[in-house]
């Protein structure tokens, strides 16, 4: 039986758990993936990811690069597997701003009767379902967030920095994305990590994954990326519209945009 005392702090480095129960100290953490040894910086077993780095030993640890990178549960996700969930998700988002941006056109050229009628079935939720494909087992399995730092933007030349969680499905059913909700600035009740969220949903509300935003600017900024595309679809629906029908909603529209900017 390991020694521990009451002011014993369960976790260590990296903020995984501590394993006293092999050198009877702190220098040994657990995690999902892993043994790590701090003596010498490197896991006990191979990393299930080896294959993705054949430059390094397949007992490398952090990328042999501690102070700069993150790996909680022993698993760090490929280059492959970040590159598929950020397009994912920024394909789910895209899809969310042209669905608001439909139905804020449609809603405003509805006749009043039909839109009361139809009132009790309408709702904001936009039905964007993406697949998140290729995968490995590791992956597809129910499991903890897998997180990663990086860059993710609507536009080209604009970068906005977030943290990335996927929560991985029991099968691919459960990775398809449905909602997307700008939820701002939330701090989450069983761990604290708070900054501007982006909540990612699927059938059933299952959370699929999130965007977590640190600072401001860098959520106006996607915010503002999220709301040009609404309103980019807006005008296009609205000229098509005004094309057949001889109205003139994309002035209106366009005079509307011009007066909140």
């Amino acid at each position: 039986m390991s020694n521990s005392c009451s002011n014993d702090y369960r976790f260590g480095f990296n903020g995984q758990e501590k394993d006293q129960e092999i050198y009877n100290n702190q220098s040994t953490t657990t995690a999902t993936f892993w043994e790590y040894d701090g003596r010498i910086g490197r896991r006990w077993n191979v990393d299930p990811a080896t294959k993705e780095y054949p430059n390094q030993s397949p007992y490398a640890a952090f990328n042999n690069n501690p102070l700069s990178f993150t790996d909680p549960l022993g698993d760090d996700p490929p280059e492959k597997e970040k590159k598929e969930i950020k397009r994912a998700f920024k394909k789910a988002i895209e899809q969310s701003a042209k669905k608001e941006g439909e139905s804020l056109f449609n809603e405003s050229v509805e006749p009043a009767a039909e839109k009361e009628t139809s009132a009790t079935n309408s709702t904001t939720a936009v039905n964007s379902k993406v697949n998140i494909e290729g995968s490995n087992s590791k992956w597809t399995s129910w499991g903890d967030d897998r997180k990663f730092d990086d860059n993710i933007s609507l536009e080209e030349k604009a970068i906005t920095n977030a943290q990335v969680y996927y929560k991985p499905g029991k099968d691919a059913s459960y990775n398809v994305i449905t909602k997307v909700d700008f939820i701002g600035k939330y701090a989450r009740p069983l761990d604290g990590v708070g900054g501007n969220w982006v909540q990612l949903k699927g059938n059933n509300n299952r959370l699929v994954g999130s965007l977590l935003f640190k600072t401001d600017k860098d959520y106006k900024t996607f915010k503002a990326q999220y709301n040009k595309i609404v309103q980019e679809t807006v005008l296009k629906q609205a000229k098509s519209y005004d094309q057949k029908s001889g109205t003139t909603y994309y002035e209106k529209w366009k005079s509307y945009y011009n007066s909140i900017k």
